[in-house]
């Protein structure tokens, strides 16, 4: 990948810095003990590179700081043009106002161009700490312009910009592997203050353990998130209509922060806390415990300092046991999502070549038209780990929620973190004598080990109180929940901790499933990342697999646990009722759905076996089930690229088999 750092010198790069490279060149996804090691214990190198200064004092304020980064800016973009060179590099609109906008990076007269010459967007708040900075997102000029041999001498490309919180600053770079050249920096990027502060990003969950104490039994309660530069006082404003919004929430409202240090595994490179850190500001969280079940209110977000967001709406769950004012229960499930460039420009990814996954749109999009009536209607969404891929590269988070906002603002978007949200140095590993030691990396994550997971889904855990206080410590969040809706418990596990049966995970399970009141919950479904029955032929997941079903097939199956959702596998997959490996008769096992199509690169190869009754490796999409009363619920399997549906099924309840 492309590291581009803001510092006046040529500077050593030891190959402990170089992991984030090699991760994102090599498309490598793990990396292990003995290949940590040897990185840590190698020599150093010299980094060829010429790199640009951009310094500027971090302490002035924001007017200040912007003016010096825009002055700097300026003159090094003829500075930078040295030589032969006597270009120069703008933009248009230079001021931006709106949450996304169309810029034009043009360019004249540049020398010794190439045809892997490329334009980045950078962060001017990072470039102004001198901080080693990869390009948030960068379009190649050839290919852009109709594949010419050679990128012109001038020429323009155009962009689209999303609010991120910050400036920005795009950067023309010239290359002949492996030197790399900057050849121009265009001035600052700027946006009109209200822009920069005003709140985004907001998304919807149900609360959970402990918040939902009393939830579900005569009152509904619902979580709202959003992310802010700054705060004062925000707060929920919100009511039955969206021109009577006189109800207020200000009182129970949880403020939190990220910063470098909390990230992990910055000694090995990992770009989460170094090159790919980037200000994610301030997560803000909001509960309304004492609303009516089943009714519409609207809302909005935001305080008077900076701003309100557009009134928005949702519909609170029903009574515990009972159904939607429909008669039944809806829902969306998937796994392995991702993002894309709002303007399809490429940045870091392990797919469609540093696209992005470009899929995932279309699945966003498709649901938002089974959300509200237009195809069907939805009425929570659970997401199976692996949610934005943004691996250590943060900016790619605000990618994701722009998004998922137009559901995820609507509907409970509730989510399971999988191993591209966890994977680091420290984590658990299964037994060796049970899982193949490759199923297990120390990388996946990019060094995020779940805390921007946790930051953006607080609700996503199971001691919710000590994971924020930690500021959502690896070592401290328990990552697996239940969120219940209606006659339906959902149980959130993680395969990425300790689910074997000394654990915690399966203790804590064993107590949900135990205390559960049938009679309330009739159906229970569990979701997890990495599948209890993986069919893809590689032994890592396949040997997971297995000591999942060794450690909880059974307490799931003695407690009639209806259905069984994963992801990882980026493939569509449905089995018989099933139990130990064999297909058994209604009542005395499960069905299992691997449901990771929704827009990671699919699967090459999946193996449909003898208890396999559906397989598809083509289709990127989603399932939506019904549940319509306590015995049966039905589901489909809808194609995001068409709308076409492409599987249907349904299942009895195991609970209610005579």
């Amino acid at each position: 990948f492309f590291l581009l750092s803001f510092v006046v010198k040529k500077q050593p790069l030891t190959m402990v810095a170089l992991l984030a490279l090699l991760l994102c060149i090599s498309g490598v996804h793990s990396f292990f003990d003995d290949e940590i090691q040897a990185i840590k214990e190698s020599g150093p190198h010299i980094n060829p590179k010429k790199f640009l200064s951009i310094r500027v004092p971090v302490d002035l304020d924001d007017d200040t700081r912007l003016s010096a980064v825009t002055n700097i800016s300026s003159t090094l973009s003829k500075a930078a043009l040295k030589g032969g060179d006597s270009g120069n590099l703008w933009v248009s609109p230079a001021v931006i106002s709106s949450d996304t906008e169309w810029i034009t990076v043009s360019w004249t007269n540049i020398s010794y161009t190439s045809y892997y010459d490329w334009i980045g967007l950078f962060n001017a708040s990072a470039a102004a700490s001198a901080f080693a900075a990869p390009p948030i997102k960068y379009q190649y000029i050839c290919p852009a312009l109709d594949n010419c041999k050679s990128a012109p001498a001038s020429g323009s490309l155009r962009f689209k910009v999303l609010n991120r919180r910050t400036e920005y600053i795009f950067v023309y770079v010239t290359e002949s592997n492996p030197f790399r050249e900057v050849k121009g920096v265009t001035p600052v990027i700027s946006y009109k203050s209200a822009a920069l502060f005003q709140p985004m990003h907001v998304h919807i969950a149900t609360p959970t353990a402990p918040i939902n104490a009393d939830c579900g039994q005569s009152n509904a309660c619902m979580q709202l998130m959003w992310v802010q530069k700054t705060f004062t006082a925000p707060e929920v404003r919100y009511g039955l209509s969206p021109d009577n919004l006189t109800m207020r929430q200000s009182d129970l409202v949880n403020i939190s922060k990220l910063s470098p240090d909390d990230l992990c595994d910055q000694q090995y490179g990992l770009p989460a806390g170094t090159s790919g850190y980037f200000d994610t500001g301030y997560m803000i969280t909001a509960y309304l415990l004492d609303l009516q079940p089943s009714t519409q209110y609207f809302y909005q977000v935001g305080e008077d300092a900076f701003g309100f967001t557009e009134i928005r709406n949702f519909t609170t769950p029903p009574k515990y046991g009972t159904m939607t004012s429909r008669g039944d229960i809806r829902m969306i499930l998937f796994g392995d999502l991702g993002n894309v460039a709002i303007d399809y420009s490429m940045h870091h990814s392990w797919d469609f070549g540093n696209q992005g996954e470009i899929y995932s749109i279309n699945t966003t999009d498709t649901m938002s038209v089974y959300m509200d009536g237009e195809r069907d209607f939805t009425d929570a969404i659970v997401h199976i780990g692996d949610i934005s891929y943004a691996v250590g590269f943060l900016s790619e988070w605000d990618d994701f929620f722009h998004q998922i906002e137009s559901v995820a603002s609507h509907i409970p978007w509730m989510t399971g973190i999988g191993n591209h949200e966890y994977s680091w140095t420290q984590e658990w590993k299964p037994p060796a004598d049970d899982v193949s030691s490759d199923a297990y990396g120390t990388a996946d994550g990019g060094g995020e080990c779940g805390v921007p997971y946790n930051f953006y889904f607080p609700f996503a855990n199971s001691n919710q109180m000590d994971a924020r206080t930690s500021v959502y410590d690896p070592r401290v969040v328990q990552p697996w929940y239940v969120f219940d809706y209606g006659t339906v418990r959902n149980i959130i596990l993680s395969t990425e901790h300790d689910f074997g049966t000394e654990s915690a995970q399966y203790a804590w399970l064993q107590k949900v499933l135990s205390e559960t009141d049938r009679t309330l919950f009739p159906w229970i479904f569990v979701s997890g990342h990495r599948p209890m029955y993986s069919n893809d032929g590689w032994n890592g997941d396949e040997s997971t697999s297995a000591y999942l079903r060794d450690s909880l097939e059974e307490m799931l199956v003695e407690n009639k646990v209806a259905l069984g959702f994963w992801g990882h596998q980026h493939s569509y997959g449905r089995t018989c009722t099933l139990y130990r490996t064999q297909c058994v008769s209604d009542g005395e096992g499960m069905v299992h759905l691997i449901v990771g199509m929704a827009g990671y690169e699919l699967s090459k190869s999946v193996q449909p076996l003898n208890y396999t009754r559906f397989q598809n490796n083509t289709v990127y999409g989603f399932v939506h089930v019904t549940v319509h009363n306590e015995s049966v619920m039905t589901g489909k399997f809808v194609n995001a690229n068409t709308t076409e549906i492409v599987d249907e099924f349904s299942v009895v309840n195991p609970y209610t088999v005579a």
